[in-house]
């Protein structure tokens, strides 16, 4: 891979906004996706298995997704907030909270922001994006280190199945198009990965849909269609099993979030 055209990170929503209320409980903010925060000042709380952590004006704050967390705050603050994707090369934390001692120049850029922010400015975004690249490189060294490399063959599946296209992919269309036999092929993906092509396939698919239902405008039966299954029916079915509510009631959740 040529590392120097190569990002795995996604930027979906970000901004600098005033927050008056921040009070969430976990049903009203836990996401499928990333999000960092920065904020002003101390006020702001995350509540996280027991865990109460008073969130520090000096720190960077990246939430990994599924991470069960609620909120509040005592008064009103700014946050600088980002939700996004990663594809890690190693193995992506889940429910965890990452906080990372913010370095200078983000002091410098969140008092500027403070003063003005300009929303649709090409270089604001740049350094944000700039912020959150710095931040995700300080996570621990563990999720950046594959154990054994991967067969190009799994690696070409991996590609094929985290596209933004999830497209309709049997068994045997997999194997067929790495050009190997199906059982060979399940059997030497179920050793790489850890799960079956199949139940790798189907968590992929969910958390495109997840994506599309919190980012997207597309109506639950498109998402059904485009995230490969039959019809909003058996869409339902699945999403309910693996996340435990439906898909209105996710995108009702979780479009248009606090940050």
């Amino acid at each position: 891979m040529d590392m120097m055209n190569y990002s795995p990170m996604r930027i979906h929503q970000w901004g600098f906004s005033r927050v008056q209320e921040w009070n969430y409980s976990e049903a009203e903010i836990t996401s499928a996706f990333w999000r960092a925060w920065i904020n002003d000042r101390e006020s702001p709380v995350l509540f996280h298995n027991g865990r109460r952590i008073n969130m520090k004006p000096h720190n960077i704050y990246l939430i990994a997704p599924e991470t069960n967390i609620s909120t509040c705050s005592n008064g009103e603050f700014k946050q600088l907030y980002i939700h996004f994707t990663m594809k890690f090369p190693g193995h992506e934390p889940q429910d965890n909270i990452f906080e990372i001692p913010v370095w200078p120049e983000v002091d410098r850029l969140m008092k500027l922001w403070s003063e003005k922010f300009v929303r649709g400015s090409l270089q604001t975004f740049l350094s944000i994006a700039g912020v959150l690249h710095t931040a995700v490189s300080k996570l621990p060294d563990k999720y950046f280190v594959r154990k054994g490399e991967l067969d190009k063959r799994i690696a070409a599946t991996l590609r094929t199945l985290s596209g933004t296209t999830i497209g309709h992919y049997s068994n045997k269309t997999l194997a067929e198009k790495v050009h190997m036999g199906e059982s060979a092929f399940i059997h030497l993906f179920t050793r790489q990965i850890g799960v079956s092509p199949q139940i790798y396939y189907r968590s992929k698919r969910i958390e495109r849909a997840k994506f599309l239902l919190a980012f997207s405008e597309s109506s639950i039966e498109s998402i059904a269609t485009d995230t490969g299954f039959v019809d909003r029916y058996h869409f339902t079915r699945i999403f309910r099993t693996l996340t435990g509510e439906t898909p209105a009631r996710y995108r009702k959740q979780h479009r248009g979030d606090a940050g």
